[in-house]
């Protein structure tokens, strides 16, 4: 990811939900509920995105695959989607207040104040110090300099 913050984090998470899973079962629910042993939230196997690699596979041998290699290719797809997602949510809690504060480091929708960030971390700013680090936030934040993404 290109960004640190929570909600691309999500986003990107649900980029992957979305290659396999049906955006009922995805787009308004709490991410750790998912059931992917419910068979019903699955996309249909002609609706599950592949890469352009395996798409182009797929095409060009289209006369020496059967109905049933395709399905099997896809099918291993699904798979590997779906180890993805149990592998990201059991590392990650979505819910995390450490997590959701660091959607407000966000270059392109910083936030207006560090006081979330203050209360997370007390330990890292003293009293006397709080005022003068909200200020240079706030300068931070009005500078034309700040650039909109933040790359690693």
């Amino acid at each position: 990811m290109s960004n640190i913050s929570a909600l691309s984090f999500v986003s990107c998470f649900k980029s992957i939900l979305n290659n396999f899973v049906k955006p009922e079962f995805h787009e308004k629910v709490i991410l750790k509920q998912i059931n992917f042993v419910d068979d019903k939230i699955y996309l249909e196997f002609d609706e599950i995105y592949i890469c352009a690699k395996t798409r182009l596979f797929i095409d060009n041998n289209s006369t020496i695959l059967t109905a049933e290699n395709i399905k099997k290719i896809k099918s291993n797809c699904r798979k590997y989607y779906i180890e993805i997602c149990e592998q990201i949510l059991t590392r990650f809690n979505f819910e995390d207040a450490v997590l959701l504060a660091l959607q407000s480091i966000d270059p392109q929708n910083l936030s207006q104040t560090i006081v979330p960030l203050i209360k997370l971390f007390p330990n890292l700013v003293e009293d006397k110090d709080i005022e003068e680090c909200d200020e240079e936030w706030r300068t931070l934040i009005f500078q034309s300099a700040v650039p909109k993404t933040l790359a690693f």
